[in-house]
């Protein structure tokens, strides 16, 4: 490829990194931050001044994460995948891809995020409706009981 092509892809880096729909978290293989997208930004909260240089494991550390699929990628040299909750708050889906430099070593890990607190809430949600049903349904069968002795109030023989 050109030098000037791949320069304009080196100087374009950061704006096509933000085209992508999917939240973008990468690091090196040390686990340091590196870069994040405009739409990790934006799901999460976490700016790229706020996270660029630092450990993955001091921010799991300090409770921003609570797991982190780099230290698999980088051991197995192979893809993983994770759920993170980050900040207690949002939960995503991880999947933490090697990319390998010259001699076959893990360079970068290229993180794909998705957040699915959406996806779990209603999940909560519909485990909720099934236990109501489930408490229905017992009520519905308890009342259908042919044995379930009828206390009549009236005593006329017509009545009956």
């Amino acid at each position: 490829m050109r030098k000037d092509a791949m320069r304009a892809i080196a100087d374009n880096l950061d704006d096509i990194l933000d085209l992508f729909d999917d939240e973008l978290f990468i690091t090196d293989k040390s686990g340091i931050a590196l870069k994040v997208n405009k739409m990790y930004e934006n799901m999460t909260g976490l700016t790229q001044k706020q996270l660029e240089g630092k450990p993955v494991s001091s921010l799991v550390e300090e409770g921003i994460f609570d797991t982190v699929v780099n230290p698999e990628v980088v051991r197995t040299k192979k893809s993983a995948t994770s759920v993170q909750m980050i900040n207690k708050q949002t939960k995503v889906i991880l999947g933490g891809h090697p990319v390998f430099d010259a001699s076959g070593d893990v360079s970068l890990v290229v993180t794909f995020v998705r957040d699915i607190t959406v996806i779990a809430q209603f999940q909560d949600q519909i485990q909720r409706q099934k236990e109501v049903i489930e408490a229905y349904m017992e009520r519905l069968e308890i009342l259908q009981e042919p044995s379930r002795p009828i206390n009549y109030v009236f005593e006329s023989p017509l009545m009956k």
